[in-house]
Parts: C-alpha cells; structure tokens; sequence
C-alpha cells in the first residue's frame, strides 16, 4: 500500500484562466444536450475542482442510497453502478491528471459506495460484501482501510493532489467512515477537519453570486365584489333615471304636439264630408 502514488511521477496540474470577458462569458448561452441527463450532467462545470465535476453523477447517486428502496434486480443496480464508475473514469483520462489520479478516484469512490450499501437493510440482505465494486474493478476488500492511507498519501502532496483530497473530503462530508464506523469518531473528525484545511490553503474563497431580483410588473388591485344591496340601489337609481328622462321628453315633445292637433278646428273638413 506504500506505493500508492509513487509508481508514475505525478504531474502538477496547471489550469489556464478564461481570457473572455466576463459580460461575454454570460451573454454566450450555455450548450447543454437535452437528449438526456447524464450527458446534461456531464456538461456541468458548478465546481472549481474538474475533478468533482466528473464525479457529479456519482455523487448525486451516492446521496440517494440510503434513502431509496431496495432495487428490483441487485446485480442489473451493481452493473449500472460499474458502468458510472467506468464512465467516470474515462472523463478523468481526458482531464489534466495523471492516469494514477484517477484510478485512485475510482478506488475511493467504489469504496464510498461499497459502504453506503452495505450498511442499508436491502444491501446486507443481499451480502453486498461477496460481490462488491472493489471486488469487481481492483480485486480488493479493505476500502474502509486504504481509504484513509490514500488520504494520508495524498497529503503529503497537496499542492499537486488538491483536488483528489477535495473528492476525499467530500466522500467523508457525505458520510463515509471506513474503518472508524465502529471506532472512536473524534479521530475521523480530525482527519476531516485537516482535510478540509488543506483544501482551504490552495483554495481562494469565491463568494456565491448574489441573486438578482427580476424587475416585476406592477399588478393592478382587484375589483371588489359589490353586494347585493349595492346591486339593487343601482338598479333602481337606473329605473328612477329613465323614468325621470320618458316623463321629460314626453312633457317637452309629445304634448305641445297633442295641443297643436287639438287646436286644429276639425268642422269645415266635416261640413265637406256631408
């Protein structure tokens, strides 16, 4: 277990900043497939470790076994399990790690998951252990062991290893204990905490972007419901109205007309008839 990294020199990883423009950056729209989520899960870049976003769907499955049943067919969900780990590490052969990087990855990563199951009722029903991931990617069985000498490994290069100590870092945060479950957890809490400092010291701190608040039409009040009094006011304000207005017309019209008929002397146009 000694030379866990120290077969291969390790190669110090250099990243390059982006030359765009922030206002570029943001007014280019993000190219995401929609055919699916795992490849939308790909695409994601939410960290600043390359190495976490490749293991993105891992991880969000990791989260999800102690919480979910057990699966219908254990060996079809162990398969799925091996081709994500399989998938995992051909991204990492395209980032700037070196190959024994990644392998490790897959290593604690399996190990993550080996743990997460057995320790569920469905998992320890099906005797996990006798076919587990580590079994069946690197013949192993100590995960909950070598796990912590990665780590101890790992730290005593962490300039170059920064970010497979931050995957470490995050299996811990999501509950791996290894060979301290049944243990004493003061001195994994240790290990954790110096972990996470070591992270912190090549690691600047970048503040979460401030949610902007969307600029909202300005609603007009309701109109409020009028009641049947109301109602019934109304409509007799209108009856008054329009009686008011056929008694003015007719007094202001029609009768001047009937008192012209009226005045019409009718007695010549009778002696003519006769």
């Amino acid at each position: 277990m000694g030379g866990l990294f120290n077969e291969e020199p390790t190669v110090q990883i250099r990243r390059v900043a982006s030359t765009e423009s922030p206002q570029k950056q943001h007014q280019l729209p993000p190219k995401a497939d929609t055919s699916g989520t795992e490849r939308l899960i790909e695409n994601l870049a939410i960290y600043g470790s390359p190495l976490i976003n490749a293991a993105t769907e891992l991880l969000g499955i990791l989260v999800t076994i102690k919480r979910q049943g057990a699966p219908i067919d254990i060996n079809r969900f162990r398969q799925k399990l091996l081709y994500a780990i399989d998938a995992f590490r051909l991204r990492g052969l395209h980032l700037d790690y070196h190959p024994s990087v990644i392998e490790k990855s897959c290593f604690v990563l399996c190990a993550a998951f080996d743990e997460a199951v057995l320790y569920t009722t469905w998992g320890e029903r099906a005797r996990w252990e006798n076919h587990s991931l580590l079994s069946k990617v690197f013949s192993q069985r100590d995960g909950g062991e070598a796990f912590f000498v990665l780590l101890d490994k790992g730290s005593q290069q962490p300039n170059k290893l920064v970010d497979f100590i931050e995957l470490q870092y995050v299996l811990l945060a999501l509950g791996f204990k290894g060979r301290f479950r049944h243990e004493d957890e003061s001195q994994l809490h240790d290990i954790t905490a110096r972990a996470y400092g070591l992270i912190r010291h090549y690691r600047s701190e970048s503040p979460f972007p401030v949610p902007q608040t969307p600029t909202l039409i300005e609603g007009k009040r309701p109109w409020l419901m009028i009641s049947m009094g109301k109602v019934l006011g109304l409509a007799c304000l209108v009856l008054a109205s329009g009686y008011g207005f056929t008694e003015y017309w007719y007094n202001s019209r029609v009768q001047p007309l009937l008192a012209q008929f009226s005045a019409i002397d009718m007695s010549d146009v009778l002696r003519k008839q006769q």
